[in-house]
């Protein structure tokens, strides 16, 4: 997985199943490339955690400090994996 963020700042990605139960997280900041190994086939979906204040989880912002929660989206497509196959993706990030 190679992922392309358009504005430097800190991410969390989350490779979840479709029924979205956590399988791997990472933390990055500038463009990366993720390899995941040793997948049970099957269908996943990645989710993007937009971290403004670095502290590698999602904030649910604050009401009376006028704070919102992190932005969070998801990526346009559900992964197949299959056995004993490779698949390799891209994702330019861009801050809706």
């Amino acid at each position: 997985l190679n992922l392309f963020p358009l504005n430097p700042q800190n991410y969390i990605l989350q490779f979840m199943t479709e029924k979205e139960v956590l399988v791997e997280e990472y933390y990055f900041a500038s463009d990366t490339s993720i390899y995941i190994d040793n997948l049970d086939p099957g269908k996943y979906m990645l989710k993007l955690i937009y971290d403004d204040n670095g502290n590698h989880e999602w904030d649910t912002g604050n009401y009376t400090e006028h704070l919102q929660p992190e932005k969070v989206t998801y990526y346009s497509k559900q992964l197949e994996i299959r056995g004993n196959w490779e698949i390799e993706e891209e994702w330019i990030i861009k801050k809706e």
